[in-house]
């Protein structure tokens, strides 16, 4: 439900950056954000792949930092993933 995402405007672009997969939800409602270490700054990322939807994971990652509107209050910054690795 968070697609459209995908066409708003890329603001910033990121390349291999580290962080760590958070989930803000609950168990019945699980809610992944990244929390972006070198910035200490929440991301949002519409795509995560099924596999990285794990809390605590630490990954290495690319993508593209979208444009949010005024009045959008999410759980992070809207984030489009072009890349993800895991890393120990």
């Amino acid at each position: 439900n968070y697609g459209f995402i995908a066409s708003r405007k890329t603001v910033k672009t990121l390349s291999d950056e580290k962080g760590i997969i958070k989930d803000m939800g609950s168990q019945s409602d699980p809610l992944y954000i990244i929390t972006y270490t070198a910035h200490n700054t929440s991301l949002f990322p519409y795509n995560l792949p099924n596999h990285f939807q794990v809390d605590g994971k630490r990954i290495v990652f690319s993508g593209n930092i979208k444009e949010m509107h005024l009045m959008e209050d999410e759980h992070g910054v809207y984030f489009e993933i072009s890349r993800i690795n895991s890393f120990p």
